[in-house]
């Protein structure tokens, strides 16, 4: 288990930028992703996530539906973003009355 983020709570997190992770290649078999997605430019730190997963890796995502919502279409401007970079869609949570949040899994295209 490896957390990051931009502040560390305790010495048991990595202080790095999510579009500058200060890991290898391919090392991580699942990346979780929650509430990470706030900068204008939400593909760095997408492209980062997977230049450190393995290939067929699993990436999991937690974030506001609102923020990705496209009103005049209904799109999920979100997962229209990772198909359009290659990334197969495994879940993808509903949009409830109840919760803000939407869940996805999505799987790291194998490289060559």
């Amino acid at each position: 288990w490896t957390s990051v983020d931009v502040v560390a709570a305790d010495n048991t997190v990595t202080v790095a930028n999510m579009a500058a992770l200060p890991f290898d290649e391919e090392i991580f078999d699942i990346a979780i992703m929650s509430r990470s997605l706030w900068a204008k430019n939400h593909i760095a730190p997408i492209n980062e996530a997977l230049r450190v997963l393995k290939n067929c890796g699993l990436l999991v995502i937690c974030e506001s539906y609102n923020r990705w919502l496209n009103p005049a279409t209904g799109e999920n401007q979100l997962v229209s973003a990772l198909k359009a970079a290659g990334i197969e869609i495994v879940h993808e949570s509903p949009k409830t009355d109840t919760s803000p949040w939407q869940y996805i899994v999505a799987r790291k295209p194998i490289t060559v």
